[in-house]
This record gives C-alpha cells, sequence and structure tokens, in this order.
C-alpha cells in the first residue's frame, strides 16, 4: 500500500510540475540593420482564455532613446490591421508612441499565435534596445492586462508553477505530517 501511495504521489507531483501558467506573451527579436537603425520582430501567443481583439506596444520617446519609428511589416490576415500612433491623449491620459494592431473580425484565442509584426526605429542608446510595455484588449474591448515584451533569444522558456504544484506541494506536506503523527503514535 505504501509503495502504490509513493508512486502516485510522485506521479502527481510530476504532473504539477509540468503545469505552466496561462498567459499572453510577446516575445521579440531585435536586429541591428545599419549604424543606428534597429528592428524588432513581435510574436504574440495566446495561452489564455482570454480572447484578443487588439494589442498595443509603446514606445516612450520622451524619456528614451527612440526616434522615427516606422511600421514595416504585420499581420494582414483574419481582419487584423496595424498602424503607428504618434503620442497623445486619451482619454485624459497621455499615451507615448505606439505600435497599436487590432480586428473586428478573428481575435486571437487560446493556443493561437500571431507572427510578422516588425518595426523599425532609430536607437540612441548606449547598449542594445530592451523590452517595451504592451497593453491588451478582449474582444468587448476592455483592457485585458499588461506586461512586457521579452525578447526570445535572451531567455529560454521556463514553466511557471501552476496551481496544480502549490495543490500538489499542500498534499505532499499534508501527507508527510499526518505520516509522522501517526509513525509517532505506534
Amino acid at each position: 500500500m505504501k509503495m502504490i501511495f509513493k508512486l502516485a504521489m510522485t506521479m502527481f507531483f510530476a504532473l504539477c510540475v509540468t503545469q505552466a501558467a496561462k498567459a499572453i506573451t510577446i516575445d521579440y527579436t531585435v536586429e541591428n540593420t545599419e549604424g543606428n537603425r534597429w528592428q524588432y520582430n513581435y510574436t504574440i501567443y495566446n495561452d489564455s482564455h482570454i480572447d484578443i481583439q487588439a494589442f498595443d506596444i509603446f514606445f516612450d520617446f520622451n524619456d528614451g532613446p527612440y526616434s522615427d519609428l516606422e511600421l514595416i511589416a504585420w499581420y494582414s490576415d483574419g481582419g487584423w490591421d496595424a498602424d503607428i500612433f504618434p503620442e497623445f491623449i486619451w482619454g485624459g491620459i497621455e499615451e507615448p508612441w505606439m505600435l497599436s494592431a487590432w480586428t473586428y473580425e478573428a481575435p486571437l484565442s487560446y493556443g493561437e499565435k500571431l507572427e510578422g509584426y516588425s518595426v523599425a526605429f532609430n536607437w540612441s542608446g548606449n547598449e542594445a534596445p530592451g523590452s517595451q510595455i504592451f497593453r491588451l484588449w478582449d474582444s468587448d474591448w476592455a483592457e485585458a492586462g499588461t506586461g512586457w515584451t521579452s525578447n526570445s533569444e535572451d531567455m529560454p522558456p521556463v514553466p511557471e508553477p501552476g496551481t496544480l504544484v502549490l495543490l500538489g506541494t499542500g498534499v505532499v506536506g499534508l501527507a508527510a505530517y499526518y505520516r509522522s503523527r501517526n509513525a509517532k503514535k505506534h
């Protein structure tokens, strides 16, 4: 009986560890095209259960060393469109320059990805350009979250502990507690 319990707990814990967090990520690669001209190439992954209708990626020209932002390519299938918007006031809040992409036909659903978005710009920073803030919009055009883009060349994918890991750890802890408690009685 003890062997079956140990085997079941091991299998349950292994299942918990392999579960990844559900999220929407925007990965990029960056390349220096010539001199101070750089290019970002974006891929958007939806591993959540929220349909994404639009996203914005921000480039802060006031405080940052970006200039001459230019949309090179975008995903146009499924009614997706994209544009570069200059700094403006939206609902009383000043927003920096941004790449904005949206669709009215086919939102990005669970397990899907969009790729082919490329932006070129001049960069006057000392180091290579880094990640940017992004904002997501759901199918009701409500803000669905924010985050930072991640450089897919710098970081290998790391699974994050999910709810099952926490549950599995709790079950293992309770089993160890009751086992040690029963061992003291005998």
